[in-house]
């Protein structure tokens, strides 16, 4: 009823679950839609990002699982391997 009501005079739009965006004609017509692997999880589907940079798409990668990057980064704020060898000893990460 909003829709039709603003029709023509407000810039509106209906806001969609996710189902609803993943089975949206303009999402499957202009090949949006994605299937993306995650280790854990197994295949997922989303919609592609639409920021494109130097005129190429932005490649959707899975989210990191937890921890993934702890070693690299602590290692990039100076911990020796030793030291994070004891932090995972001791049970600190």
């Amino acid at each position: 009823e909003w829709l039709d009501r603003f029709a023509g005079t407000v810039p509106a739009a209906p806001v969609n679950s996710i189902d609803q965006a993943l089975e949206n004609p303009f999402v499957t017509e202009t090949g949006r839609l994605q299937t993306l692997e995650h280790p854990q999880h197994g295949a997922y589907r989303l919609i592609a990002n639409p920021i494109r940079t130097a005129g190429a798409e932005t490649p959707a990668v899975p989210a990191p699982v937890l921890g993934e990057h702890t070693d690299a980064i602590l290692a990039e704020l100076g911990y020796s391997p030793e030291r994070i060898v004891a932090l995972r000893a001791a049970g600190i990460v």
